[in-house]
């Protein structure tokens, strides 16, 4: 800080977030009862926009869910699929790339609905 800067903020003398927070970070048993005041009013701001962000889906989310549902129908019981198979067999995937399918591919394993095994370094999934 240039010495003006310290000149006008000591003769303010007025607590900011960023101060507060350099202080607790620096020495937290040194704060004082404005800085913990400070740090006390960030805390509930953050939170209260946090409870009130959106939580409903992006576009691309859904845009997904109905892939994951198209892959889902399509795919029949026990029989091995590759990524090529899918984008084939799949209508709404035929124009999308490898890179696009493989999280769907990946989310339906993870939530047991698909098995996921290599062969010959290529990914191959299954319909539970």
């Amino acid at each position: 800080m240039t010495d003006i800067r310290k000149e006008v903020s000591i003769m303010t003398n007025k607590i900011t977030y960023v101060s507060a927070l350099s202080t607790a970070i620096e020495n937290p048993s040194a704060l004082t009862a404005e800085e913990i005041e400070k740090l006390t009013a960030l805390r509930e701001s953050i939170a209260k926009r946090n409870a009130t962000k959106s939580t409903k889906p992006t576009k691309t989310q859904v845009a997904n869910a109905n892939y994951a549902q198209d892959i889902l129908r399509t795919m029949t019981k026990g029989e091995a699929y590759g990524i090529a198979d899918i984008r084939r067999e799949v209508e709404s995937l035929c124009d999308a790339s490898s890179q696009k399918i493989a999280p769907i591919m990946n989310k339906l394993v993870d939530e047991g609905k698909l098995s996921k095994e290599i062969v010959k370094g290529k990914a191959v999934y299954r319909a539970l």
